[in-house]
């Protein structure tokens, strides 16, 4: 795999994380578990060509992807799924990707996103 930073693999690679983390996010929610992943693991599962450091602009691109389609909460709860793997914790900007939602935890931020992709899915 040739990793790249271009604008054409940034937005490839935002499709298959988004469509990838969407189905990762509802299998959790169904299980009622909380499994992040790292970029590393992301990048690997998903088969991303993004260059590490470009991980965030990816990352961004799905959260503004994701609050069009389904709103500002379940896109930030999906994206607090990546975690940096020294921290366990999302990236620094993980919160401020999507305006209009109150700031809370990352865990309650996936939690939020679990149940209301639950419902969705049941409706």
């Amino acid at each position: 795999m040739r990793e790249s930073h271009t604008v054409n693999a940034v937005q490839e690679d935002a499709d298959k994380l988004r469509d990838g983390l969407l189905e990762w996010v509802y299998l959790d929610a169904l299980l009622d578990e909380d499994s992040k992943l790292t970029y590393a693991e992301a990048r690997q599962k998903w088969g991303l060509r993004t260059i590490p450091t470009g991980m965030g602009r990816v990352l961004t691109l799905v959260t503004d992807q994701l609050a069009e389609r389904y709103g500002p909460a379940i896109a930030r709860g999906v994206a607090a799924y990546v975690v940096r793997a020294e921290t366990k914790a999302p990236g620094d900007g993980w919160r401020t990707c999507v305006t209009g939602v109150p700031p809370v935890s990352a865990e309650a931020a996936r939690s939020q996103a679990r149940a209301a992709l639950r419902e969705l899915r049941s409706s």
